[in-house]
């Protein structure tokens, strides 16, 4: 179960806090006035998967946006493709 800490509490005791989480995989749950407002835990393999997958996701969109853009202001008379096996023959 997690403990709950103050804001107050936290800022006074971050480093032993996070050294708890880090060694001990304790989770707290902040607050502030009594009321919850965030969670401190343990970064997982899972959350390491889902940044990378969060990453790719945006790496491909960017690269679908700059692919639209060129398209749109594409102007020769060949395609994109046509003119790369030109360049290779």
């Amino acid at each position: 179960m997690a403990k709950k800490i103050g804001v107050r509490e936290l800022k006074n005791r971050a480093s032993s806090v996070v050294q708890e989480v880090r060694e001990q995989m304790a989770e707290y749950v902040v607050t502030v006035h009594e009321h919850p407002v965030a969670v401190i835990r343990p970064y997982t393999d899972q959350d390491a998967q889902g940044d990378r997958r969060r990453a790719r996701v945006q790496a491909l969109a960017g690269m679908k946006r700059l692919a639209q853009e060129v398209g749109s202001r594409w102007v020769a008379s060949q395609s994109a493709v046509d003119l790369i096996d030109e360049q290779r023959r």
